[in-house]
């Protein structure tokens, strides 16, 4: 967006803010749509909450992680009262498949991001949610990306079939879709859900749970 349109948002923004309508809000997801700390929008709206004004506000902040530094969390310093999670989408366990799924990505200083939310989140007392999107070229890392979860004391790790919303041309999507039953490592898929590490909390299955189920 250019600046003209930001300001445009962030003007209306600051007007949803101060309505009563918001005084009846419980939770704000930030967001699905778009990385929160890359986005001039989602960082006034969390720079400018005040914990006197929405004392019961509670926060899901959704980012990949990477701009999760030291000197952004501290921007968003009024805003700290209010988150009680952070979801971190990463979609793997290892460097190389990291690097395939998420181009322009840095996956050491996503190490280095997570010890800091870890220590972050022993003073802030918010939960950590790590997830991952299931697919062909990732699958097998399942086990490894729930030790990663212990591993930063996270409080969820959450598994969920890849899902197409344009982004795939079908041919590619049915390669990659090992969650289908006609994909030719659906059975692998199935027995690595199986395995009995899975069976803890902290682990969430979300729409891929049925395939815990005999019948599938």
């Amino acid at each position: 967006m250019d600046n003209e349109k930001v300001q445009r948002i962030i003007k209306f923004q600051d007007s949803l803010l101060d309505s009563d309508l918001f005084k009846g809000v419980q939770r704000v997801v930030i967001s699905g749509s778009g990385e929160v700390f890359a986005s001039k929008v989602y960082m006034d709206f969390l720079q400018k909450l005040d914990d006197t004004k929405h004392p019961g506000l509670k926060i899901t902040l959704r980012t990949n992680g990477i701009l999760l530094t030291p000197e952004n969390w501290a921007k968003i310093k009024n805003a700290h009262y209010a988150i009680d999670v952070v979801s971190i989408s990463i979609d793997a366990a290892t460097k190389n498949t990291y690097r395939r799924l998420r181009e322009g990505g840095d996956f050491n200083r996503l190490m280095a991001n997570l010890e800091l939310l870890e220590q972050l989140k022993r003073n802030n007392k918010f939960k950590i949610w790590l997830n991952f999107v299931v697919q062909e070229q990732n699958f097998e890392e399942m086990p490894a990306f729930l030790e990663l979860g212990r591993r930063f004391d996270c409080d969820k790790v959450a598994f969920a079939q890849l899902e197409n919303k344009g982004t795939y041309s079908q041919e590619e999507y049915t390669r990659l879709a090992v969650h289908q039953p006609d994909h030719p490592q659906f059975q692998k898929l199935k027995s690595i859900i199986r395995t009995p590490i899975f069976k803890t909390p902290m682990v969430s299955f979300q729409n891929l749970s049925h395939l815990l189920n005999d019948e599938n």
